[in-house]
């Protein structure tokens, strides 16, 4: 049960961080993808991954997800889509962002 929450509020967060873009002002995921990265650094990596996979503390959760659809990432490949979901899509996410909200004025649910 405690697995299946962990999971529950993971997926969530990452639905939630994945759609930004769209619903929240781009200031405001600049300061959430820099206080995440923060995070990542200073426990080297997820609290919610450390408690889900405490056997394995360098698995991610969309490592998880993967192998879940038969995906299985290891050394290089690994170490590449890792960079990518820690430094690259975080950009592209406020790039998009930005793009939406001032390149083409539309302005999302939550602003500051």
């Amino acid at each position: 049960m405690k697995e299946t929450i962990i999971i529950i509020i993971h997926t969530t967060l990452q639905l939630l961080a994945f759609s930004s873009w769209i619903w929240l002002d781009y200031k405001i995921i600049v300061a959430l993808a820099t206080l995440h990265l923060i995070m990542l650094e200073t426990l080297r990596g997820c609290p919610l991954s450390h408690v889900q996979f405490p056997k394995d503390k360098g698995k991610r959760f969309y490592e998880w997800w993967l192998e879940r659809f038969g995906v299985r990432l290891a050394g290089k490949k690994r170490r590449r889509v890792r960079i990518f979901m820690q430094y690259i899509l975080p950009v592209v996410i406020v790039g998009l962002a930005i793009i939406i909200q001032v390149g083409i004025g539309l302005s999302p649910l939550i602003a500051i």
